[in-house]
């Protein structure tokens, strides 16, 4: 058992820090580390870790990336910027509230990841041009998406995951959290417009380079193939082969090169998904999960809140200390037990989701703003972040737990 748990140290570490002195890491390399030391330090075999790669997430991700880059590629998320802008010269205060309410219905359809990338330089621009300190409205960005991702399975991979392996039908899930969901983004803005502003912020200069790329010329399929996808999905179809066929026919159809369509996709993060697979295969079958369940099977057995509560508690800091996609595939074993295990999914779901929240490193959203933000010369950091993103976490964990019992 000590094998795999140093393992899977070692992977959190590695995609957590991302710098060592001479070594060159990011995530998806932490977790190919990761996967590739659980097969030579432990007894899992190659044939164990391809089985643990949970195909039908990764098809679901990967054509949620498609779409998603098909509607930016069209123009299809600029009318956003003017928007945006406005709101910035006329009520510069409400700036950060409408970023979380846009940033969190698009999650909630296109995945917070992706929205992420496509909103980060967008929202800089933005600022930089009008004079608006950006680091309030990058945390918006930030705090927004992850909230309003909870609204549907496609929100977020771990949220995405969990309705695969529930089941849960599209219409199943949106009807057990969509009202949770859009209760906590109308929460989320209501703190962010109670904030006071805070004028010292500093404005870097407006870089030329944040000039946004010219978009391709408007093809009117895109969006009714999208509209399509939406309408299948409410239907009650299979969630990922409908993704999967809108993805291909905006590849066809779509009107863009599929060759740099494709490229623009962001591969390293599913080869971090596959990664982390494998290394949570080599900890499940090393009895890890099984013993911290038969330790804390007196908790969560039975009916009652008391389950729901602790598995919540469990969550918030599991999700924080390994994050929340690999906890969700370590959590997975312990909900079938449930009293309800159909509400011990909705708990896992949403408290993981939120829990991201709580600090920069907590979710793979915030980790992408920062990053692109950095690029852009507008630097976030750590406790400017931690200090409006804790008290939120609590705040909308707290309510969402109320919900659930």
């Amino acid at each position: 058992m000590t094998a795999p748990l140093l393992v899977l140290t070692l992977t959190m570490i590695l995609i957590a820090v991302q710098r060592l002195p001479g070594v060159q890491i990011n995530r998806p390399a932490g977790a190919l580390t990761g996967a590739v030391l659980m097969l030579l330090a432990t007894d899992l075999t190659l044939e164990q870790a391809s089985a643990a790669v949970h195909l039908p997430t990764l098809a679901l991700l990967l054509g949620l990336m498609i779409v998603a880059r098909y509607l930016e590629e069209g123009g299809w998320l600029r009318g956003l910027e003017g928007g945006l802008s406005r709101c910035a010269i006329h009520a510069p205060r409400t700036l950060a509230p409408t970023v979380a309410l846009a940033a969190g219905m698009l999650s909630a359809l296109l995945m917070n990841d992706t929205v992420c990338l496509a909103l980060t330089p967008l929202l800089t621009r933005v600022c930089l041009r009008t004079g608006i300190a950006p680091i309030r409205p990058l945390i918006a960005l930030i705090l927004g998406s992850n909230v309003g991702s909870l609204m549907l399975p496609l929100g977020n991979p771990q949220q995405a995951f969990i309705a695969l392996q529930a089941p849960m039908t599209f219409n199943g899930y949106a009807a057990a959290l969509a009202p949770l969901g859009g209760l906590l983004l109308g929460a989320t803005a209501l703190v962010l417009w109670l904030l006071p502003l805070h004028r010292s912020d500093p404005i870097p200069a407006c870089n030329p380079e944040l000039e946004p790329d010219a978009p391709g010329r408007p093809n009117r399929l895109v969006p009714l193939i999208a509209l399509g996808l939406l309408g299948a999905l409410l239907a009650g179809a299979d969630m990922t082969l409908a993704v999967l066929t809108a993805a291909a026919l905006l590849l066809l159809l779509g009107g863009a090169s599929p060759d740099r369509m494709l490229a623009r996709i962001d591969w390293p993060l599913l080869l971090m998904f596959a990664g982390l697979f494998v290394v949570m295969e080599g900890v499940v079958r090393s009895g890890a999960p099984e013993s911290l369940w038969q330790t804390m099977a007196p908790w969560m057995g039975g009916e009652g809140a008391r389950p729901l509560i602790v598995l919540g508690l469990t969550t918030l800091i599991g999700s924080n200390l390994v994050s929340n996609v690999p906890f969700v595939m370590l959590a997975a074993p312990w909900i079938p037990p449930f009293a309800d295990p159909q509400a011990a999914w909705r708990v896992l779901a949403a408290i993981s989701t939120l829990a991201g929240n709580l600090a920069l490193t907590g979710s793979m959203a915030a980790l992408i703003v920062a990053e692109a933000a950095r690029k852009q010369g507008v630097i976030l950091g750590f406790w400017p972040f931690f200090r409006v993103g804790a008290p939120l976490t609590l705040l909308t964990c707290t309510i969402a737990m109320a919900w659930f019992i």
